[in-house]
């Protein structure tokens, strides 16, 4: 903008007129006539200091303390929770899974071609690589045969004999071989509880670890349950009768109704028809892997749809029919 002003020869003087923009910006870094510095007065910034410097005291003071509680309360060093079992949200009931797990759903093993046995076959290939590995490293120690050596189950842990599984080792395809298939799948006790599945499209669950937990075994007849198998009942009484292995967690795999039980056909559990005892607790300890059960489906009838119920037996595996945990279902179906 230009300004005009009269001389006294009657000439006119041009003069650029002074920018407001930068009038402006002077008078908020300083306004002389309110006293302000950058729009406040000395006054209203050592208040809005002030306001802030408490407000982020009390935010990290908040965040230390609420540090302080979690780690005084629910973790004692650093393999060890404090809360256990009956005192933990957990609880005591360990959960039986399976592997190796569906294609599109977890719980249904469709074997319909050579390519569909080949992946089965790699997906328990993959997931027994930790326990073939540590045999060959020798790590562990062999629970199995009497020894006058104490374990230290924070620094040692039991061997898992891989050699134990005939019939369902990585040689023998597991099974899964589509000439003659006879699946096999591998039961354990996980460390973990799953507790739900949330998003079952997603495949997404929660599960959390039990530590500690020491299982009940089954010393008498009349301990035994009602709705046991047969086969189980009667192969527990056995032992009972002549004072054989009793320290064990027992298995079974039955159809679900009669139809799926005749074409189930036979069962066979390698190396035997439970989890040995002398693997608990779990301790976290120095490589320890989840005892393995194989159960092998010889004869499932082709192109038939089979239910199978699996179940894990203990006097203090707590059962109910109507929530997964210590048993699962899943559905076999060989084209």
């Amino acid at each position: 903008m230009l300004q005009l002003q009269d001389d006294s020869a009657g000439q006119v003087d041009i003069k650029p007129a002074k920018p407001k923009f930068a009038s402006d910006f002077r008078a908020f870094v300083y306004n002389r006539n309110e006293g302000q510095y950058l729009g406040r007065t000395p006054l209203s910034w050592v208040k809005v200091i002030l306001f802030y410097c408490v407000f982020y005291l009390l935010l990290c003071g908040f965040t230390f303390a609420m540090w302080r509680v979690f780690m005084s309360n629910y973790i004692d060093g650093l393999t060890t929770p404090r809360r256990l079992l009956y005192d933990s949200v957990i609880g005591t009931n360990p959960a039986l899974t399976m592997r190796p797990t569906g294609v599109d759903y977890p719980e249904y093993l469709n074997i319909e071609s050579s390519s569909t046995s080949d992946l089965f076959s790699d997906k328990v290939a993959t997931f027994l690589k930790p326990y073939y590995r540590l045999a060959r490293d020798q790590e562990q120690i062999n629970c199995g045969h009497p020894s006058e050596h104490q374990l230290d189950r924070s620094n040692e842990s039991c061997f898992v004999d891989v050699s134990a599984w005939k019939h369902c080792t990585q040689s023998d395809g597991f099974g899964y071989t589509w000439d003659q298939p006879a699946p096999c799948i591998f039961l354990k006790l996980n460390r973990v509880h799953a507790v739900h599945t949330i998003f079952r499209d997603f495949n997404i669950s929660i599960s959390f670890q039990i530590f500690n937990w020491v299982p009940e075994f089954f010393t008498s007849t009349n301990e035994l349950p009602e709705d046991m198998p047969t086969e189980l009942n009667e192969h527990i009484s056995e032992l009972i009768r002549t004072q054989g292995k009793l320290n064990t967690i027992w298995v079974s795999c039955e159809g679900v109704t009669e139809i799926d039980e005749r074409n189930i056909g036979e069962v066979k559990y390698i190396p035997e028809k439970g989890f040995p005892g002398y693997y608990y607790p779990f301790v976290n300890g120095k490589g320890y892997l989840s005892p393995l059960v194989a159960v092998q489906f010889a004869n499932l009838t082709r192109n038939v749809e089979v239910r199978i119920k699996c179940r894990a037996w203990a006097k203090n595996l707590n059962y109910d029919s109507n929530k997964e945990g210590t048993y699962m279902k899943f559905r076999v179906l060989i084209q």
